[in-house]
This record gives structure tokens, C-alpha cells and sequence, in this order.
């Protein structure tokens, strides 16, 4: 995996952690108020923070191919060898909490009953977004400002549809769009 690669996988993660947290936006088009769903506030955050875990291993593993480097054989090829090397060779400073990262990956993976919140995602994806922009993958970490629209419903000439709406959910960076989401909701005509 290049730089570049590196750049661009993290900067989906990013986007995807967006719209993961927003995910009641959609839901709030129809309705005054969404719920959250407590299953999914119990899964994203950790699916998301393994996607996480193994974005910071590729890097690791990219840094040390881009440096004609290889791993000592006094340190594992996993992801916690890695950072181990790095901390030692002082090419990074937060060890430790890459170190504790790396452990709630393993829980995660490991243990079914294992799950983390958001803010220890959010606490999380800062730490790894540093590193990576010390080791010079990432510039600034992006702002991102989340919005929804639903159009009014319209006729439809679609056969078996009478009416449809059309939805959208933005994820916008300095005014532009940087990911989005579009899907369109049917009224079917009564079947008899």
C-alpha cells in the first residue's frame, strides 16, 4: 500500500465514522425525532475502530517498505510488534496508546461481549490520525458538517408506483460534498 493509499483509506474511514455516527439524519427526514438504536450504538463504533486498528497496521507496514526496512526479528509481525518497533527506534512518541489502541482491537476481535462507545472511537481515531500524521500520511484531520434533504413526494409514471420522494445525505467538507448517500422511496399503487 502506498502513501497515497494510506492517505485515502484513512480519509474513507473518516467519512464512513461520519456518516455511522449520523446515522438517525435519515430517519429525522420523516420523523421529529429518531431514537437511537441501541444495537447500533453498541456495533459501529466497534466494527469502525477495528477498520481503524487494521488502517494504522497497513500504514506501519507501508512506512517500513517506503524506508527500505524491515522488521528486527525481535519484534512480532503483528500490529502490536510494529508499534513496539517504533516506539523503540523513537520514530513515534505515543506508544502506549497506540499500544492500549491495538488491545481494544484485540478485545474487539477476540471477545463477542467486548464493544467500545463513541467518544472512545472519537479519542481514538485522534490518536491514530497524529501518529499517522507525524509518520507524514495525513495532512490536518478534515471537517466535516453532515446534512439531509427529502424532496416532496411526486407523481410518479413509474408502472406500480404512485408516488416517490427522494432523499439525500451530505457529507460536506469547506462547502463541497465529499461523500454522499442518495435513494429514492416508492409509494406502490394497491394491488388487488
Amino acid at each position: 500500500m502506498a502513501s497515497r493509499d494510506v492517505r485515502q483509506t484513512w480519509r474513507l474511514l473518516l467519512i464512513e465514522s461520519e456518516f455511522a455516527r449520523n446515522y438517525r439524519i435519515a430517519y429525522q427526514l420523516d420523523a421529529e425525532a429518531a431514537a437511537r438504536n441501541p444495537v447500533l450504538e453498541k456495533i459501529l463504533p466497534s466494527l469502525l475502530h477495528v477498520k481503524m486498528a487494521a488502517v494504522l497496521d497497513e500504514a506501519l507496514e507501508t512506512h517500513l517498505v517506503a524506508r527500505s526496512t524491515s522488521l528486527p526479528r525481535k519484534y512480532r509481525q503483528t500490529l502490536g510488534g510494529r508499534i513496539s518497533f517504533f516506539q523503540d527506534s523513537k520514530q513515534i512518541a505515543n506508544g502506549a496508546e497506540l499500544h492500549a489502541i491495538q488491545q481494544r482491537r484485540n478485545d474487539l476481535a477476540h471477545d463477542i461481549s467486548s464493544s467500545i462507545s463513541w467518544a472512545q472511537l472519537d479519542q481514538d481515531l485522534a490518536t491514530v490520525h497524529a501518529t499517522l500524521q507525524h509518520l507524514g500520511f495525513v495532512g490536518s484531520r478534515p471537517h466535516f458538517e453532515i446534512k439531509a434533504e427529502r424532496s416532496a413526494m411526486q407523481v410518479s409514471e413509474e408502472p406500480g408506483v404512485a408516488w416517490y420522494c427522494d432523499y439525500a445525505v451530505s457529507l460536506m467538507e469547506g462547502g463541497k460534498i465529499a461523500a454522499e448517500f442518495k435513494w429514492r422511496s416508492r409509494l406502490h399503487n394497491d394491488v388487488a
